[in-house]
């Protein structure tokens, strides 16, 4: 273990030496998708997902950033609704993935990798001040805990894993050696632990990472962050750890394994440890097949769905029994009721969405509420804030109609759109969503029709959920990183807009409550965007791409913009 203090204007010398709810897809397929930022509880980015990646919340209040984007009568090896996905014509939603390499940012820094340099920068809001704090070979994670101005960095090429407390003069850095080849990790709620892990199919999207040098499927590090107390301990688990979620309490955090979930128990630690999964599904389900868990908040129960499940696996995590809640077909997405043991599943095939209260569910599988779409596009869906209502899509078709569900009578009302959904993000607020649309091949011409250029166009829709109005916003390029914010009133919504080739390097900045518009041009092309509480004075940062790093601020009680550009150089304010 290396202590050491670093001021504000280190040295600059290279070293010789990297929301609770998850998505687990276990085909190794390349992804582009969509899903949640890295940094804020109302903030996410955009794609597609095709394939094997994980997905966090949009609740990085439970971590929604991680946005981050997660789900048998009977005894094992009994259940006969279990069909083989990869023969059984099932098509998968695409879904959100969740971006492990943004900036993060605490109370009142943010924290920015450098992998060439083998830093990270710590950026203060509050004197847009730059400096560099030297950690491991390559560093390629950055975790924060707010509340302590504390940042985790994982530096792949050493191994190694950086405690640091920011301060205004100095920080107080730890560094410690890691089990060789971890690339992803998350820190607990109540900021004392850090779990680090090897993440295959992060590994298979970064040209950088050296598969082949026998990566770690089946360890976990387990860094105890408490100030003069920092320690690493490994843990055994079940066969390549897919993603880590925490119970509401902070106490547990659940690994979820291709074999299983395996659960830490913080206080209980005192060492290296062996955590053998808990089985959330029966043997005769196939492992390579898309699946999903959930954990309650008081990590009881996880709700599973699987690609080869005409039905939801609830898993008694204490006393590892399975139960079936058997539905018509397989179901397509599953959320968690926040703040109750309840989970809300989406069957596409047959237009439904199953409402499953525990323990009843269990016991009683007739208690499940089934309420029925008709005709109406459901393959997933979104609750708002106070889980009262439900916005229903499908992100598989062509489908230019958007479904609101009130979950207590189980009314509904569909609503046209103008341009089909790829995907879709309630306001925590909750009064209203973005609805991010897919776009058709081509490119807009002269002289054809108002429907073809539309179609042809990106585009988001500003909805409102109460009274089902939408409005159509066309852009030059494909919506990127983006995030909600509500500072004194003004509820407003950013989206970051990136197209090199067209020139492009904007973010759109929209007031939620007028629904409307306008757009800011960066210096350089957007790449992350997150927000720092600053004290009651937040912050909007934008990092982008720019040969000595560049980022960008918006205050959010004034509207102004500062650049600060030059990571590692001296810092200049544009």
């Amino acid at each position: 273990m290396k202590h050491s203090i670093a001021g504000t204007s280190p040295p600059q010398r290279r070293r010789l030496l990297f929301r609770v709810t998850l998505v687990l897809l276990a085909a190794a397929v390349a992804a582009v998708g969509w899903g949640c930022s890295a940094d804020d509880a109302s903030s996410g980015a955009l794609g597609v997902n095709a394939g094997n990646d994980g997905r966090n919340s949009a609740n990085n209040g439970a971590n929604n950033g991680a946005n981050n984007g997660a789900a048998n009568n009977g005894n094992a090896g009994t259940n006969t609704n279990n069909n083989n996905g990869a023969n059984n014509g099932f098509i998968p939603e695409p879904e959100e993935t969740f971006n492990f390499r943004a900036p993060r940012s605490t109370r009142n820094f943010v924290f920015v990798a450098n992998t060439s340099l083998d830093a990270v920068a710590k950026v203060d809001a509050r004197t847009l001040e730059i400096s560099s704090i030297e950690v491991g070979d390559r560093p390629t994670v950055v975790r924060t805990y707010k509340p302590e101005n504390m940042a985790v960095v994982l530096s792949e090429g050493s191994s190694e894993v950086s405690v640091i407390r920011a301060g205004d003069a100095t920080d107080y850095v730890v560094h410690m050696d890691l089990p060789r080849g971890m690339n992803a990790m998350e820190v607990s709620p109540k900021g004392d632990w850090a779990l680090a892990w090897f993440d295959f199919n992060a590994a298979l999207a970064d040209p950088d990472t050296q598969i082949g040098d026998a990566p770690p499927f089946q360890e976990l590090a387990l860094v105890k962050l408490k100030e003069g107390d920092e320690v690493v301990y490994r843990a055994t688990v079940g066969f390549q750890v897919l993603s880590v979620a925490f119970d509401d309490a902070g106490e547990h955090a659940y690994v979820v394994t291709r074999s299983g979930v395996s659960i830490v128990k913080f206080s209980e630690l005192t060492g290296d440890t062996l955590l053998p999964p808990v089985a959330i599904a029966d043997v005769g389900i196939e492992d390579e097949l898309e699946r999903e868990v959930a954990v309650t908040g008081d990590g009881r129960y996880a709700f599973v769905r699987s690609g080869g499940l005409e039905g939801i696996n609830i898993v008694d995590l204490d006393s590892r029994e399975i139960a079936l809640v058997a539905l018509d077909a397989i179901p397509t997405d599953l959320d968690i009721v926040p703040g109750a043991n309840r989970a809300m599943a989406v069957v596409r095939q047959t237009n439904q969405l199953a409402i499953i209260d525990l323990p009843g569910a269990i016991s009683d599988p007739e208690s499940v509420r089934v309420i029925e779409l008709g005709d109406e596009p459901a393959g997933q869906a979104e609750l708002t804030a106070d889980a009262r209502k439900a916005v229903v899509f499908t992100a598989a078709e062509e489908r230019q109609a958007i479904t609101v569900v009130n979950l207590a009578d189980g009314e509904f009302q569909t609503w046209p759109l103008r341009k089909g959904v790829k995907a879709v993000a309630v306001a925590p607020w909750g009064d209203e969503a973005v609805i991010f649309h897919s776009k058709q091949p081509g490119e807009p011409q002269p002289g054809e029709s108002q429907d073809q250029l539309i179609a042809k166009s990106w585009g988001y829709s500003l909805f409102d959920i109460e009274t089902g109005f939408a409005k159509l916003e066309t852009v030059p390029s494909e919506p990127g990183e983006f995030l909600f914010t509500e500072e004194g009133g003004r509820q407003k919504l950013y989206i970051l807009l990136n197209d090199k080739a067209r020139g492009v390097r904007q973010v759109e900045i929209i007031n939620m409550r007028a629904l409307s518009a306008q757009s800011l041009r960066l210096g350089s092309p957007p790449e992350h965007i997150g927000i720092i509480p600053n004290d009651g004075d937040p912050r909007i940062y934008i990092s982008q791409e720019h040969g000595v790093g560049r980022m960008s601020f918006i205050f959010e009680q004034t509207g102004e913009v500062r650049t600060v550009t030059g990571f590692q150089l001296n810092s200049l304010i544009e």
